[in-house]
């Protein structure tokens, strides 16, 4: 793990907002990287969120149990057309409620008209990395 001098690990965090609801569909700091759109409780759930799937990417995360998802596709969508977006990969946890995340991502690629692949990763509820797709 990266960690400070001090021996605290080391936060990946480059932008804010994170929250899809809050962050802006021309947010520069999506133009030209590696995107990460994660359910919010995958970083509680795997512990080396930050150094293993955070490090070298921009994030957005998402609850769709708790938030309001009535604009996410379109909004993915738009992110991902205004900007050079070079891998995207999405991390859920191993419960229902949240592979609606990964639907919703695939359809804003389709709407993006932009063809780019979705990597999915699963987290499990003992925080390890069980499924990986695409």
């Amino acid at each position: 793990m990266d960690r400070t001098d001090s021996g605290k690990v080391k936060s990946e965090l480059k932008q804010w907002p994170i929250q899809l609801h809050l962050v802006s569909r021309m947010a520069p700091c999506f133009n030209e990287c590696h995107l990460l759109l994660s359910a919010d409780c995958c970083a509680f759930a795997f512990g080396a969120f930050h150094t293993e799937l955070l490090k070298g990417r921009r994030v957005a995360i998402a609850c769709l149990k708790l938030d309001d998802t009535g604009n996410y596709v379109d909004k993915i969508a738009e992110i991902i057309k205004n900007n050079k977006i070079y891998s995207l990969t999405v991390v859920i946890m191993s419960v229902p409620c949240c592979s609606g995340l990964e639907h919703m991502v695939e359809r804003g690629v389709e709407l993006s008209g932009k063809g780019l692949p979705v990597n999915t990763l699963v987290v499990d509820i003992d925080g390890n990395i069980k499924t990986k797709k695409g």
